[in-house]
């Protein structure tokens, strides 16, 4: 478990995805899940106890080949444009990606639906007079969800207020493990121009990132720095199967936000929550 920020290519507002690392033959997959921030009254994950301490464990892939609905078109609200650079992707002791939509846009999708009687889902989907475009209510769409990172907020001062316990509370997100997903032939590059944990970034080659240039934020003057941003190429070594900024998590965070579980081996793949 792992965290991503950045700003949002829309709004520019500061957005948070969740990073969830499974097996994936002799590597892991990352999966990047969106979130929004809570509304008043509406239910929401707690970024700590609910995500980052959540329970993991071990998976062997009984398949030899996936299929991925990722394009060459997708982009995605931190990441920018993410264009898709191969059509079949080998991972070492795992299941092939395979990426039959590359070549597809939306409007293909769309007009291909429509031809064949099938409704795109309306909680992810609707149809304006310029055609079908993302809804932008994201509050029934599965892979934003409502979730506060209010105690690990590194772009926050020292102080917070926490809805769950409704109280002010310490930031600890210099306890928190980010990361900057960095995958060249899957389109993800570096958003945070700086160097980490002995790791340079991947530097663009489809055009800068969002925010590309800018200085990968600290936590707050008032709070120890323990922990750095942690990049992960698309072919790390295996001695970077466990993050440094996790095993200062794991390392220093009391009892309740400890998560000992370590990550598999280096990340091979990444499945956006892009449409």
């Amino acid at each position: 478990m792992a965290i991503a920020d950045g700003p949002d290519t829309e709004t520019g507002e500061m957005r948070f995805d969740m990073l969830k690392y499974y097996q994936w033959g002799e590597t892991a997959v990352v999966m990047s899940l969106g979130t929004e921030r809570p509304k008043p009254g509406e239910r929401f994950l707690c970024g700590v106890t609910d995500f980052l301490q959540r329970p993991t464990g071990n998976f062997n892939w009984p398949w030899e080949a996936v299929f991925i609905g990722t394009k060459y078109e997708d982009t995605d609200l931190i990441k920018g444009h993410v264009p898709l650079a191969l059509d079949i992707r080998n991972v070492p002791g795992g299941p092939v990606s395979l990426y039959p939509m590359r070549d597809w846009s939306d409007k293909d999708i769309y007009t291909y639906l429509e031809d064949h009687g099938v409704t795109p889902d309306p909680t992810r989907y609707i149809k304006t007079e310029a055609g079908w475009v993302n809804n932008p209510d994201k509050s029934l769409n599965a892979d934003f969800y409502p979730t506060c990172f209010n105690c690990v907020d590194r772009h926050a001062g020292p102080h917070v207020d926490c809805p769950k316990l409704k109280a002010r509370i310490s930031n600890i997100s210099h306890l928190a493990p980010y990361e900057d997903i960095v995958f060249p032939d899957l389109g993800f590059k570096p958003i945070w121009n700086t160097t980490a944990n002995g790791v340079e970034p991947v530097a663009p080659t489809n055009g800068a990132g969002p925010c590309y240039g800018a200085t990968a934020p600290t936590p707050p003057a008032s709070l120890p720095t323990t922990s750095a941003m942690t990049f992960l190429s698309y072919e790390p070594t295996l001695a970077a199967a466990v993050s440094p900024s996790v095993a200062k998590w794991a390392e220093e965070s009391p009892a309740q936000y400890t998560n000992p579980a370590p990550k598999p081996a280096a990340p091979s793949s990444l499945a956006a929550h892009s449409a």
